[in-house]
């Protein structure tokens, strides 16, 4: 671990250390402390406690001193180094500045993405999430992190209660690396020459897509990178052509490219750069960087895989999703939430807003437990039974992959007009209506799943 050290220091570990930090006198200084816990971290010694367990004396020759604090000296230490919320965020903030300006690459890319860190004990009620890997709604937290292509870290931060990856881009992430983004003459002289150029480059996945956001970033001259959520149909084969690209580890590798322009909902021209695999599937990505060649664009985006191994790694190694500590502490700003009494008045309306039976002709059980999804929600109007329109800063996508996709669940499900009611009556009373029942529980129980997920808060 000794020879770990040098490149501890290199990265900065102690170089801002006593501007943002500050102990009183003692035996174990700020420099004593971080190294302990940097070897802590390379030894994986996940928390405080598993230190109880190591030779004193042998840690605390790697340190220079006769011994390492005691457990309870440790946490007394640490509790008033983080007494100050976002002074972690400041150093953090500091160092990522000079990580950023030794960046070799003429152009700049930014991965973002936030993984979901589950909260199983049940001291506060933290809003719920899906956990892809759990494939389950679950009380959870979320970490947004900033990554270089080759997966190196620049910025963490979390959301106690998370706005979405779109609300958090706006207000948070973007404003941040404006701050610590440098321009350098020769991109300044660009920028002002070429109206297409741009600053950087944001590489994201489609939680973010979103029109509007990406023409909030044209304004800056910030590039967007990510997949299409609403491709629309396939290319001819005859347009894709076989190039060899490099890969951001070094490796060479063919893919079938091909490029056209598309405008969004919101009349915005961006490139549309499509991948053909072996098995005939496309995989569609946009981007308004119009100056980077298509194969680097491609290879750019594909490379979000590093970002997802650094978070598997860590998560496997460094306990990324481990709880500090059991306690709980007050939020420090107001936070916009769903409203308790909405949520249960929405329940009861989604409750009642199912089929029930009426006079008339006859109707299959599957028209009934079809029609029993097609209730009245967000973005659709209860009084004509339809989709309306939506709100311009949703983050909707184009319109006409919208309306397809309106027209295929149309084509599978009956439509349901005012008042909840089918168009036909049931035939087979009973058995229909018990088996609806179980469907619209289930349908409830998502939903209401899905619903508690969207709240908002702060960048902390």
């Amino acid at each position: 671990m000794l020879l770990a050290l040098p490149a501890l220091l290199a990265a900065g570990l102690l170089r801002h250390a006593l501007e943002f930090y500050q102990l009183p006198k003692g035996f174990y200084g700020i420099e004593s402390i971080f190294l302990l816990l940097a070897l802590m971290a390379l030894a994986r010694i996940r928390s405080l406690e598993q230190l109880r367990y190591q030779a004193p004396g042998e840690w605390g020759k790697l340190l220079g001193l006769d011994r390492i604090p005691e457990v309870r000296t440790l946490r007394a230490k640490l509790k008033l180094l983080c007494q100050d919320m976002g002074q972690a965020m400041r150093w953090n903030s500091a160092m990522a500045h000079e990580w950023i300006a030794r960046q070799n690459d003429a152009e700049l890319y930014f991965y973002c993405d936030g993984p979901v860190r589950v909260y199983h004990p049940d001291q506060t009620a933290l809003p719920r999430h899906y956990v892809a890997r759990e494939r389950l709604c679950l009380r959870a937290t979320t970490d947004y992190w900033i990554n270089a292509m080759d997966g190196q870290p620049f910025l963490y931060g979390n959301q106690e209660v998370d706005p979405g990856l779109i609300a958090t881009l706006t207000q948070d992430l973007v404003p941040w690396m404006e701050a610590h983004v440098a321009k350098t003459p020769e991109q300044e002289r660009r920028l002002a020459e070429d109206a297409h150029a741009h600053w950087f480059t944001l590489v994201f996945d489609r939680e973010g897509y979103s029109p509007e956001l990406f023409a909030k970033m044209g304004k800056k001259r910030i590039a967007i990178l990510t997949y299409h959520k609403f491709p629309q149909e396939d290319w001819r084969k005859e347009e894709f052509q076989l190039h060899s690209v490099a890969l951001a580890g070094g490796e060479t590798v063919t893919m079938q490219l091909a490029e056209r322009g598309s405008q969004l909902s919101n009349q915005l021209w961006v490139r549309e750069i499509r991948k053909l695999t072996d098995s005939g599937h496309q995989t569609s990505i946009l981007t308004t960087n119009f100056q980077a060649p298509m194969t680097t664009l491609a290879v750019s985006l594909f490379a979000r895989w590093s970002q997802e191994n650094f978070f598997r790694y860590m998560r496997e190694h460094f306990g990324l999703d481990r709880l500090i500590e059991y306690g709980t502490e007050p939020v420090p700003d107001a936070i916009s939430v769903v409203n308790p009494v909405w949520r249960k008045l929405d329940s009861q309306i989604r409750s009642q807003a199912g089929p029930a039976p009426s006079a008339g002709g006859p109707v299959r059980r599957s028209d009934l437990i079809r029609g029993s999804h097609r209730v009245p929600g967000p973005g659709v109007s209860a009084a004509q039974g339809k989709p309306a329109r939506r709100d311009p800063g949703s983050g909707s996508g184009d319109r006409q992959p919208q309306t397809t996709a309106q027209e295929n669940r149309a084509s599978h499900s009956r439509q349901v007009p005012a008042g909840g009611r089918p168009l036909h009556p049931p035939a087979d009373g009973r058995q229909a209506l018990h088996r609806h029942s179980q469907d619209d529980r289930l349908s409830r129980r998502i939903q209401h799943g899905v619903a508690a997920a969207r709240a908002y808060g702060p960048w902390r």
